[in-house]
């Protein structure tokens, strides 16, 4: 997972004093050659459960629960976005993540509890 342009200026904010506002993390299946540069995940398809936040030493992690409740099609996932709020520019992608390979997820019709 790497910081975006957007998600770099935030966290320079925040060694400032601005507090991290995770607002949203979705899951889509696009593919970006520049994920520095990108604003959103690509084809988005749904939005993650935040469960809770954690420290850890100098490591924070962020728990969140992909679910195909409710979903009606089935995506291949390739990408997953952190939004947060930034005091100045409202909510932006922080972070992104873009795999090697695509993870099938499939429809709460195909395979329900997933």
């Amino acid at each position: 997972m790497i910081y975006t342009a957007a998600g770099l200026a935030l966290q320079a904010k925040m060694e400032l004093g601005v507090s991290l506002n995770i607002t949203r993390i979705v899951a889509g299946t696009g593919l970006s050659t520049d994920l520095e540069n990108v604003e959103s995940v690509t084809d988005p398809r749904q939005q993650l459960t935040v469960t809770g936040m954690d420290q850890r030493g100098t490591q924070a992690f962020i728990f969140a629960i992909l679910s195909n409740q409710g979903l009606v099609e089935g995506y291949d996932l390739t990408q997953i976005g952190i939004y947060a709020d930034d005091p100045d520019d409202g909510e932006i992608l922080y972070r992104i993540a873009q795999f090697d390979r695509s993870y099938p997820i499939s429809a709460e019709a195909d395979f329900p509890n997933f």
